[in-house]
């Protein structure tokens, strides 16, 4: 069974976008990375809706690890609405008709940045035009979640400043971790030139960062390693050079949401793009391990020391955060704070280790 805090997320999705969900009523959606935060979050939304509603909607599901897969998406393997496609994102191959495709795979750990970039340029490249091709001969709509980072550094006067979805800035191509956020320039140009070569309709969502209820082990990004250290009865250590950066953070299922309204509202033969992020939620690194801190303060203290050495470090400026005006226009409006994400974390950790 999905977790309870889960379950309760995705109801409330499908009471809140009911009518961006009936747009997929009788489609066929495949999202990639379906068993990572967001593409699992969309799957479980699609394949929710499909059961309560009894909507024709069909969600394939792509995967690696099938093992990890079932176990996710159990409670749907005998439904007729759902579908496993387990191989990695080069073989992915269906001769099925498809009507959407969410592209939600790419190495995004801070450590794939410096270990695994050129799986990074292939997740967001070469695997991104093969879907598009997909697309092509299928008359499918593609949605490319992409990045805020596509924006590169923008000079301003103070920060962090608001960009919009036709700012652009620099970025330094000879950097190792540009592999991402360059390679997502060009997935984005992709979908462009599909678009206007091919007539291919597409959705590219440039996300902030995001963060979830469900905590990976394997998780090195900053909100997943402070929870888990306050979880286990641990300080947390900052360094002070990163104490100031400020982000806005988007709850995962807000994430999800705003995805799905935006795919929904594409036009044929379109390219759109869209920010998304709530910022409401633009806080500081500090900040952010002081409200974790707060859930269990008896046992964990924020400790702020000196860097000695930063070359080994990969983490983006935190100098900019994304407009979402343009989304909200469309009827989306985030409903999550920051004090909600991380209460229903630790209830979802609290949950999953009573099970355990």
């Amino acid at each position: 069974m999905i977790p309870t805090i889960i379950k309760q997320n995705v109801d409330a999705i499908i009471s809140n976008e009911l009518e961006t969900l009936k747009r997929f009523d009788n489609k066929t959606v495949l999202v990639t990375g379906s068993t990572g935060m967001i593409g699992s979050f969309l799957v479980y939304v699609l394949a929710e809706y499909a059961k309560q509603k009894n909507s024709a909607t069909k969600i394939i599901a792509n995967a690696r690890s099938k093992a990890k897969a079932e176990a996710m998406f159990a409670q749907y393997m005998n439904d007729e609405s759902f579908e496993l496609l387990i191989c990695d994102l080069d073989q992915i191959n269906t001769e099925k008709d498809i009507d959407y495709i969410i592209h939600a795979a790419s190495p995004t750990q801070p450590k794939d940045f410096l270990n695994k970039p050129v799986d990074i340029i292939d997740a967001n490249t070469f695997i991104t035009k093969k879907l598009l091709g997909f697309c092509k001969d299928k008359q499918a709509v593609f949605c490319l979640l992409s990045t805020l980072e596509i924006y590169g550094e923008i000079k301003a006067e103070s920060y962090p400043v608001v960009v919009n979805e036709d700012d652009f800035g620099a970025l330094d191509s000879t950097d190792l971790r540009s592999t991402y956020p360059e390679s997502k320039r060009l997935a984005e140009s992709m979908c462009v030139a599909y678009s206007s070569q091919f007539n291919v309709a597409s959705t590219i969502v440039r996300l902030g960062p995001v963060v979830s209820p469900v905590i990976d082990e394997h998780d090195e990004r900053v909100y997943a390693q402070f929870v888990k250290r306050v979880f286990d009865n641990e300080d947390i250590t900052l360094f002070s050079d990163a104490a100031d950066k400020k982000r806005s953070y988007t709850y995962v299922c807000d994430a999800v949401s705003g995805i799905l309204i935006a795919l929904g509202q594409q036009q044929p033969e379109r390219c759109s793009i869209y920010n998304l992020a709530n910022n409401e939620n633009i806080i500081s690194i500090q900040e952010m391990a002081e409200k974790i801190i707060a859930q269990n303060p008896s046992a964990s203290k924020l400790k702020i020391v000196q860097r000695e050495d930063s070359s080994n470090t990969s983490s983006s400026t935190g100098k900019i955060v994304l407009g979402s005006e343009k989304l909200i226009n469309l009827g989306w409006k985030p409903n999550y704070s920051f004090d909600d994400c991380v209460l229903n974390t630790f209830q979802y950790l609290r949950q999953a280790k009573n099970v355990r």
